[in-house]
């Protein structure tokens, strides 16, 4: 049986998010082909994603909580993994959080326009003003695209 070349699936690493939920999808990620495997049959089978935890500088930083990540990689212009995840982000839903973020931006949108998938795994992300309407809230992605 030919064994594929495993996707490569970035993690994004932003000082907003939980060092638990950057490292439990890691986790999560890396058990795909090959944990059934290893329970089922004894031996561990094929990885079938190579999770990579990213971030704008590629350095370790404090997250929310007071965890601490360590990027696999930085972002930059030549980097293409197969998709991106995009995780919980700890903030409050009237806060500016996205100034803080162009570099991440930047890097979303011009890998978007190159093809590129980009997936979110988080609670239902919504931001509203006090006394909105629930059917004009808009994602946390809609407000600084």
């Amino acid at each position: 049986m030919t064994q594929c070349q495993p996707l490569e699936i970035a993690i994004l690493a932003l000082g907003q998010t939980t060092s638990s939920t950057v490292y439990g999808m890691n986790d999560l990620l890396c058990s795909a082909g090959r944990d059934w495997a290893l329970l089922t049959g004894g031996k561990p089978g094929h990885p079938l994603i190579k999770p990579t935890i990213v971030s704008a500088s590629g350095e370790a930083m404090e997250v929310a909580n007071g965890g601490w990540v360590k990027p696999h990689r930085q972002l930059s212009p030549e980097y293409h993994p197969d998709a991106i995840c995009i995780l919980e982000i700890a903030v409050a839903p009237d806060s500016r959080f996205a100034e803080g973020l162009a570099t991440e931006i930047e890097w979303l949108k011009r890998y978007w326009d190159n093809g590129g998938t980009i997936a979110a795994a988080c609670t239902w992300g919504c931001t509203s003003s006090p006394g909105s309407a629930p059917w004009k809230r808009q994602s946390v992605w809609q407000r600084f695209t």
